[in-house]
């Protein structure tokens, strides 16, 4: 016989994995299924079914007979786009597709559409005639067939979730048998969309007359495919319900009898430390337990006074074993599940409410996962699920949220192991309520599915149906329904309507996606919901978009500052948190792939191409030295978003009333969302200290109302707690001011009391004044408390002083400028008044250009040859991309230099767009060799189609090209392979020509309010001028 592994758990049961070894994949191009019947669970019989053999039939296939070199062998998890990603289809996006298809033609889409096969050899031990063979499959996308023999076993259409098929009467027992599963993939989307949505142009997933729920587009299956045998009655479920009293749980087990007559059976279940099955501590016995054919479902209580909890320091993990024994022993059977003991509630609702998890109030920090993974796109390995949750601890977050996306059970297990919380959507919930019977079947299915494979993991805490759009009341009979049944199923657990529109949904969106919402709290069977007065219960509001960068805006004082509430009688939660897209870690990626030469995988030419023309940029544009690999590029890049991440965290953690944030997003999708923190690969984006440092449970949060001052100016700051370790009591606050050159320049202290307890976040001083900003460069604030001399917490904050006022500047300039900007600058703050620009002016040094709205100011030729003939300098300064864009072409069309157009606005916040500056005289005392970050405050969001009514300037960049242009400033944005120019130096005749493209740049000079920090644009103007 064959030797075979196979774990024997005991009494039995047998389990073979059937992904130890590869399977066999090729594509079935000639497969027809566009016109298939589809079938839901329940509603056939697999004898009726019509039988889709290889369309070359089983023999050729399994001996790859003239597909040699279309098969692959492959390991999984897999999809069939890790593999032949853009081999059999490579075209562009439709809108239908990608909202941005029609301005993006950097990204294509390779998923192939139509029939794979999926086979291997699987051997069935003799020994087991006689038992139930069952194949369990975690998952597979998205309709499965499954033959053992050629002969039909199993179909599942609901994608993505857990299914068994019965393999005992087609198995041939101590033999080698061909498993072979025929997955059609009729499409999908690679973006975050799982609702239709007009708009948008986002489509519902449609297979001939059927409607099928938004689902990512990849066709492959999981890991951890299992072939069962176990005697005709066996335990098929078991579940753990926690309780509020946290050491006590009661036990659901579930026994199946396939029998067809009824037994009499015994239970016994013990209780022991995960691994540590020698450790019972808790035993119960049940004799002469009465088995019908069909399913029997027995509850037990249980009680352990002395267990230790689950929670996030501690994931300490327990297993319950549950042996089956009927008659003498000629039946038995045995299944184990882990769980913790732990509990998490939603308690003073209407009053002062607050989550708790196992008593303690906690503040959730999460982050939106799309549930994207490298490679297949679809399913994570262990190493990768792993790596997820040390990157998120890292940071100091304390929850992801499964996102648009049906979680996977091996990130659960991983999250239990290691302490992590986990709130999980089922993707496309809105489905459930949809006005087609099959679609509303498939999405309550998925839904099911979900929750009884879910239900027992301690790190999972809240269910939420469907993400944003809910267009229907929660009254609606539908919404109920599936509200009902989760309850229902999972009574333990908060679950949640929508998450999103408390307040105001997008108006593009319309007025129905903000009608009510509804909750149901554990053991609670009250249907909460909204009660049409604006007091809910449960508050949970998107605020998706924002400027790109950190801005003293975000922050004006304790009673105004981003994501501030006094709403003590919800709970508060952000349920998505601005938006701030960057590149991937391309230098991780890129080695990866170096170290992995053989690897494929749908997003490897996307990124290698990426990584490519970052490489080039380096060396044709002269950034080398600035960012000597292209890792060190995209490090900073996401640096400027971690900064922002963390501080926009603080403002959360110091505003006591919230309960909870889930930053959008967590890792990069394919195409259309680059805001995670982390790119596909779980690679930090950016150093993780600066985010990690607002993270903690205790420090001094000292909130300055201006982090970029001019020098001179008075400062005004406060300073707050955060404080989730219960610290209380009378301490002394210290504050200090220390120069850039190490001098303590300004000392304060008070006697202040801290409330500790359930305060965690909490104002200690209001309006700290300091003026003592004489020089330029980064300023040191340091706070702390001290009690009976001993230092208990501290905190710090950065602030950059830039000094323009004390640079002396030529005179022998003019100006010509759409509006006063430049000239009242100069004027007012400069005492220097320089002429309007006339032909008739002699010789001179320096021309300042500056516009303000398209076509007002044009570069004329007299202009460039003052600049050609008599070596004055042309100072260009536009205040958007229309301008510039313009003034480019001109300078083209009289070949100063060479251009081939813009590269393009930002699309939308999670996309993103950055500046990369390198060292130049343009840019003498201000931070170089860097992308911009918040020392300069530049409003990035651009004119992408999201944002048309919120930003008049369009961040943006010229292409550029000439021996005689130094290129200073870059830009680039989402998906582009392109580097752009911001700000160059074109060399020409006997002069040069500066050309700026930073948004807002004249605006600035006067107006606090545009995208450019004054303090910024001012400097910026003084050193264009001294450097003519």
């Amino acid at each position: 016989m064959k030797e075979i592994k196979v774990d024997e758990i005991k009494y039995r049961r047998g389990i073979i994995n059937l992904c130890e070894k590869p399977w066999s994949l090729w594509c079935d191009r000639e497969a027809s299924w566009k016109d298939d019947s589809l079938y839901l669970p329940g509603e056939f019989s697999l004898k009726s079914l019509p039988l889709n053999p290889p369309t070359i039939g089983w023999k050729r296939m399994y001996n790859k007979e003239g597909v040699e070199g279309d098969v692959k062998e492959v390991s999984l998890p897999s999809t069939v786009e890790e593999h032949f990603w853009r081999k059999y289809e490579s075209r562009n996006y439709d809108q239908t597709e990608y909202f941005f298809a029609h301005d993006d033609p950097e990204v294509s889409n390779g998923i192939y559409q139509g029939v794979s096969w999926w086979w291997r050899k699987v051997f069935v031990p003799k020994r087991w005639e006689g038992k139930r063979l069952r194949i369990k499959f975690p998952g597979a996308r998205l309709r499965s067939e499954v033959y053992l023999n050629e002969q039909l076993v199993g179909y599942n259409i609901i994608a993505e979730t857990p299914f068994e098929v019965d393999i005992t009467d087609a198995a041939q027992y101590g033999e080698e048998n061909w498993l072979a599963v025929r997955i059609t993939n009729p499409g999908g989307r690679l973006d975050w969309p799982d609702f239709d949505l007009e708009d948008l142009a986002v489509s519902p997933l449609r297979w001939g007359d059927y409607e099928l729920p938004l689902s990512h587009g990849f066709g492959g299956l999981d890991t951890g495919i299992k072939l069962i045998a176990v005697d005709p009655v066996w335990v098929q479920d078991i579940f753990i319900k926690n309780k509020p009293q946290i050491r006590q749980i009661t036990l659901q087990s579930t026994i199946r009898n396939a029998l067809k007559e009824t037994l009499k059976g015994n239970l016994t279940i013990s209780i022991f430390p995960k691994n540590h099955p020698e450790n019972i501590e808790w035993k119960h016995t049940a004799n002469e337990i009465n088995l019908k054919p069909g399913k029997a479902v027995f509850s037990h209580p249980a009680s352990m006074p002395e267990a230790k909890i689950w929670n996030l320091e501690d994931p300490n993990l327990y297993t319950i074993r549950v042996k089956l024994s009927v008659g003498d022993g000629e039946i038995t059977d045995t299944k184990e599940q882990d769980f913790g003991f732990r509990w998490f509630e939603a308690r003073g609702l209407g009053k002062d409410a607050k989550l708790r998890l196992n008593g303690k109030r906690i503040v959730l920090r999460s982050a939106i996962s799309w549930g994207f993974w490298p490679l297949n796109g679809l399913f994570p390995t262990e190493e990768l699920a792993e790596k997820e949750v040390k990157v998120a601890k890292a940071l100091g977050l304390n929850m992801l949220n499964f996102h648009r996306n049906i979680g996977r059970s091996q990130i659960l297990q991983k999250h239990d192991e290691m302490g992590l919380l986990r709130y999980e959507e089922p993707g496309a919930g809105c489905f459930s309520w949809s006005e087609s019977e099959f679609t509303r079947k498939y999405e309550k299915e998925k839904i099911r599915r979900m929750v009884l494979r879910d239900r027992n993991h301690p790190s999972l805490i809240i269910y939420c149906i469907q993400n944003e759009q809910v267009k229907v009341p929660p009254g609606n009979p539908y919404v109920k329904e599936i509200m009902n049944l989760v309850h229902k199923l999972d009574p333990t657990r908060i679950v949640i309507l929508k998450s999103a529109w408390s307040e105001a949904s997008p108006s593009s969106f319309g007025p129905e996606y903000g009608q009510g919402n509804a909750f149901f709290l554990p053991y609670d069977h009250t249907y909460y919901h909204d009660d049409g007065t604006g007091w809910f219960g449960w508050y949970d509001q998107h605020t998706v978009g924002g400027p790109g960068i950190y801005r003293d805006s975000l922050y004006n004082g304790p009673h105004d500052f981003s994501h501030c509430s006094d709403n003590k009688a919800e709970i508060v939660f952000w349920g998505e948190v601005l938006g701030i897209g960057t590149p991937d870690n391309l230098g991780a990626i890129h080695k990866f792939y170096q170290e992995n030469p053989g690897i494929g995988g749908y997003n490897r030419p996307d990124h290698l191409e990426w990584w490519a023309a970052y490489d080039r940029f380096l060396d044709e544009k002269n950034f080398r030295k600035a960012f000597p690999t292209v890792g060190d590029l995209t490090t900073s890049i996401g640096n400027k978003s971690y900064y922002f991440w963390g501080r926009i965290i603080e403002n959360i953690r110091v505003c006591n009333e919230n309960d909870g944030m889930a930053i959008s997003g967590w890792e990069s999708t394919p195409i259309e969302n680059h805001c995670g923190l982390v790119d596909v690969f779980r690679n930090f984006k950016g150093d993780p200290e600066l985010i990690k440092y607002y993270t903690r449970p205790l420090y001094l949060a000292i909130k300055s109302r201006n982090l970029v001052l001019e020098k001179g100016a008075s400062l005004v700051s406060d300073v707050y707690i955060v404080n989730e370790v219960g610290l209380s009591g009378s301490c002394r606050l210290e504050f200090q001011v220390v120069s850039p050159d190490g001098k303590v320049l300004h000392e304060m202290g008070w006697k202040i009391k801290v409330e500790g307890g359930d305060t965690y976040g909490e104002l200690l001083k209001e309006g700290i004044i300091s003026s003592c900003y004489s020089l330029p460069g980064y300023y040191s604030l340091k706070a702390c408390l001290k009690s009976g001399g001993e230092e208990k917490v501290e905190g710090r904050e950065k602030i950059f002083v830039i000094d323009w006022q004390s640079l002396q500047l030529p005179e022998n300039g003019a100006i010509l400028e759409s509006g006063n900007s430049i000239s009242e600058f100069l004027s007012k703050k400069k005492s220097l008044s320089l002429p309007d620009y006339s032909s008739k002016l002699k010789p001179l040094d320096y021309i300042l250009v500056g516009g303000r709205s398209p076509g007002a100011v044009k570069v004329e030729k007299e202009l460039l040859n003052r600049v050609a003939q008599d070596g004055t300098t042309l100072i260009l300064m536009a205040n958007d991309r229309q301008i510039a864009e313009g003034w480019a072409s001109t300078l083209a069309k009289e070949k100063v230099v060479g251009f081939k157009g813009m590269v393009g606005p930002a699309r939308a916040s999670w996309m993103g767009s950055w500046y990369l500056v390198k060292e130049h005289p343009l840019f003498e005392s201000l931070p170089v060799n860097t992308a911009f970050s918040w020392e300069y405050q530049t409003d990035v969001r651009g004119l992408g189609d999201f944002f048309k009514d919120t930003d008049i300037y369009g961040a943006d960049g010229m292409l550029l090209e000439g021996k005689n242009v130094e290129h200073v400033v870059g830009y680039s944005r989402g998906h582009d392979r392109r580097i752009g120019t911001a700000v160059a130096v074109i060399f020409y005749g006997k002069g040069k020509i500066i050309l700026s493209n930073i948004a807002g740049f004249c605006d600035a000079l006067t107006d606090s309010n545009s995208p450019l920090h004054t303090a910024v644009a001012r400097r910026l103007l003084c050193n264009f001028i001294q450097f003519a």
